[in-house]
């Protein structure tokens, strides 16, 4: 049953990216909604455990938005991995207020870099660099933190309880 509720939040979080973000927030040129999906299920489930779930949620977004893989998609690999790299070497864990703000600045962060990183693949030189966009998506991302932290991390509260209740019914 809980693989059930993986692909909603996983469902949930492509429509999500394809079709409400993009209403709401016109002038994005980010995936925003990827960059914090990186951050906050890497801080729920660790740097292993989230591989499966945010390779797939790129791939079905690259397919339906651009048709194929793009190099850039990567990335959410690599932002994942530093919010693990992050969390161990800190010890600052999502529960905190302090770790969720932090995590909230992070998210804000990768969602600059993403756009950085876009820009150096293109080759567009530091003079048209658009420095205001990378601060709108990075405050954006900030943002959204706030409002998708809460939701994944009760989807996998309900993951985690069915699977105990799967393993109580075993035995």
């Amino acid at each position: 049953m809980s693989i059930w509720v993986r692909c909603l939040s996983v469902f949930s979080v492509v429509v999500l990216h394809i079709a409400i973000v993009p209403v709401f927030f016109l002038g994005v040129s980010t995936p925003i909604t990827l960059v914090v999906v990186a951050v906050v299920w890497t801080a729920l489930l660790g740097f292993p455990a989230v591989l499966f779930p945010l390779l797939s949620v790129v791939v079905i977004c690259d397919s339906i938005l651009f048709g194929a893989f793009q190099f850039a998609s990567l990335y959410f690999v690599l932002v994942a991995y530093a919010v693990s790299f992050f969390m161990r070497r800190t010890l600052l864990g999502e529960r905190s207020g302090l770790g969720f703000f932090i995590l909230a600045i992070f998210a804000g962060g990768a969602a600059g870099g993403y756009v950085f990183l876009n820009q150096l693949l293109i080759g567009i030189t530091k003079e048209s660099y658009p420095f205001g966009d990378m601060l709108l998506d990075s405050f954006l991302a900030f943002t959204l933190f706030f409002l998708l932290a809460p939701l994944l991390r009760w989807f996998e509260l309900v993951i985690r309880t069915l699977r105990q209740e799967a393993q109580f019914a075993i035995k």
